[in-house]
């Protein structure tokens, strides 16, 4: 008879739902199999080990051995794991520093006090300035914007430290500023210069001196800090333009500065002498070198300045006539 027939059940259900026969115990007084072996040979029981506790019963009294104080902050903890994690938190804050102390915000006025001592902050706004670092002085241009941010500061008992980091910080950021401008404003003028230069020819530096006295002819508009005379003219020469040039260095507003000094002044160079009139000096110079051409018509000839001044003047005198 086939095997898969052998075990089928009876009434024709699942083999799987057959009875399975337990196996035999062992009769009284037989050794469990496996109990004749050596443990070398795989014999012996399978009680598993006890596992051993984590810490020992003891291990506060171990800790804190003859000291009751110690004793008492152990018993605050369930472990010495408890004991660790504590130990890291304060080992924190050590690092950390001292914490910082609050003021309430309805603190009164005694509580303010209190606190800015406890703090370093000095009584006054001014009391700042008596610990500022690296020899720094406020100066007097500065002293109402300095003396602002002191009065804010102050206002929000910013320690002693901090106030003199950010004025540090300040002055500096200014002063590297104000190199950094300067640098620009030389490679500007140079640049200014040779373009001026190449339009100008030899007459630049002649240009440029009538542009100068045009401008120190212009009206006085106010006083400076020393009580000096500021003229539109100064004013003009130290304008900056939107993009931080100097006016006075821009060769747009020297060109166009030039034609108006030479409108102006024709002669260049000649201011009116005493009471007399500009067409009176211009004349009057003319007059000069052509008394020079009568006299040395030889050193004339080899002396262009002279002739190139005697054909300024008569263009001068020819514009003057015809205002």
């Amino acid at each position: 008879m086939p095997d898969d027939v052998i075990d089928a059940p009876l009434d024709g259900g699942n083999p799987s739902d057959a009875p399975k026969s337990e196996p035999a115990a062992p009769a009284d007084g037989a050794a469990p199999a496996g109990a004749g072996k050596s443990l070398a040979d795989g014999g012996g029981g399978d009680k598993p080990a006890a596992a051993p506790a984590d810490w020992p019963a003891d291990w506060r009294t171990r800790m804190a051995g003859d000291d009751k104080d110690a004793m008492k902050s152990l018993d605050r903890y369930k472990s010495p794991l408890d004991v660790a994690k504590a130990l890291r938190e304060a080992q924190k804050k050590i690092s950390a520093g001292p914490a910082q102390p609050a003021l309430a915000k309805d603190a009164s006025p005694e509580d303010v006090a209190a606190y800015r001592k406890q703090i370093g902050v000095p009584e006054t706004a001014d009391g700042y300035l008596e610990s500022l670092p690296n020899g720094l002085v406020i100066g007097e241009a500065d002293k109402e914007i300095a003396g602002s941010f002191l009065e804010t500061a102050h206002a929000a008992n910013m320690p002693p430290a901090f106030v003199g980091a950010a004025l540090d910080w300040y002055y500096k950021t200014e002063e590297a500023k104000v190199a950094a401008a300067a640098q620009s404003d030389k490679e500007f003028r140079v640049a200014a210069e040779d373009e001026l230069r190449g339009e100008f020819g030899g007459d630049y530096r002649m240009t440029l001196n009538s542009v100068k006295n045009f401008l120190d002819a212009a009206p006085v508009v106010g006083k400076d800090e020393s009580g000096a005379d500021v003229t539109l003219g100064d004013m003009l020469r130290g304008a900056r333009t939107p993009d931080g040039r100097l006016l006075g260095d821009n060769p747009a507003f020297l060109r166009w500065m030039a034609d108006m000094a030479n409108r102006e002044n024709p002669a260049g160079f000649v201011a009116p002498a005493g009471s007399g009139s500009q067409a009176d000096s211009v004349a009057e110079e003319i007059a000069k070198i052509e008394k020079y051409m009568r006299e040395d018509r030889a050193a004339y000839n080899k002396d262009a300045k002279a002739q190139e001044r005697l054909r300024t003047l008569y263009d001068a005198q020819e514009k003057l006539a015809s205002r």
